[in-house]
């Protein structure tokens, strides 16, 4: 499997991955920067539970559609080449999916470790009041981790299924929209877990707990562990994963 990974990094462009991964991570530090100019006393106050409160709703919405081009990227190679006969001859079905889900994997985990970096950056250089709090911070982007592996997952799978990258490309876009719609049905929890991208905020460390309209003074909780939350990923990454297998062993070349 190591050959075969090794052989994944090859065929892909890693310049052009790592230059998405570095822009969304820049995107990530810009919303943020944006967000805290000129931040007040209570801000500063409640920084670091605020902007763990943020970050899942920029996950909701930004993480979606760039693992649906990642994948799509990382998919499109043999494609373009028509290159999954001669592949299938040189190795299994399956080991070809295995190399490309582990290659997202591993841009999963970067983009979880650099959001968690970059969060403690921006908390340090604005100067919140107190210490990071990493065992949350850490614990938060393990979860999420979860959530854009599978979002990674699903993205895959309809890249390897569809020729035409633009529908898997679509879908992502459309679950940038669902996570951010579903996210406000407070009434509906179970519709929050049934849709993989709203599980961002499902899982978010910290939450708002009360608003004074007066003042303006916004204060908030850190969140249990959400098991159902982590429940519902844990499912959608086995269906996702089954799902892609399948279709592998099965495709038609």
């Amino acid at each position: 499997m190591n050959n075969y990974l090794k052989l994944e990094f090859r065929k892909n462009h890693m310049g052009m991955l790592l230059f998405l991964t570095a822009a969304f991570l820049g995107l990530n530090l810009m919303w943020l920067m944006i967000s805290l100019q000129n931040p007040n006393e209570s801000q500063l106050h409640w920084g670091w539970m605020m902007m763990l409160a943020q970050m899942p709703i920029i996950g909701a919405v930004l993480s979606p559609t760039f693992m649906a081009v990642i994948a799509s990227r990382i998919a499109d190679v043999e494609h373009k080449g028509s290159t999954f006969k001669l592949l299938y001859t040189l190795q299994s079905r399956t080991s070809l999916y295995h190399a490309k889900l582990l290659l997202g994997m591993i841009f999963a985990a970067g983009i979880s470790i650099g959001q968690a970096l970059v969060l403690i950056a921006v908390g340090n250089i604005v100067h919140f009041e107190g210490s990071a709090p990493v065992e949350k911070i850490t614990l938060y982007y393990i979860m999420s981790f979860g959530v854009t592996f599978a979002s990674y997952l699903l993205q895959l799978d309809l890249s390897l299924r569809f020729r035409n990258q633009m529908a898997p490309l679509a879908i992502g876009i459309l679950g940038s929209f669902c996570g951010l719609f579903v996210m406000y049905l407070y009434q509906f929890r179970i519709l929050q877990h049934i849709v993989l991208w709203t599980n961002y905020v499902t899982l978010s460390a910290s939450v708002m707990s009360s608003y004074d309209p007066e003042t303006r003074i916004v204060q908030y909780e850190w969140c249990p562990v959400n098991w159902y939350g982590i429940a519902a990923v844990g499912v959608w990454t086995i269906m996702l994963y089954l799902w892609g297998r399948r279709m592998a062993e099965r495709r038609e070349v």
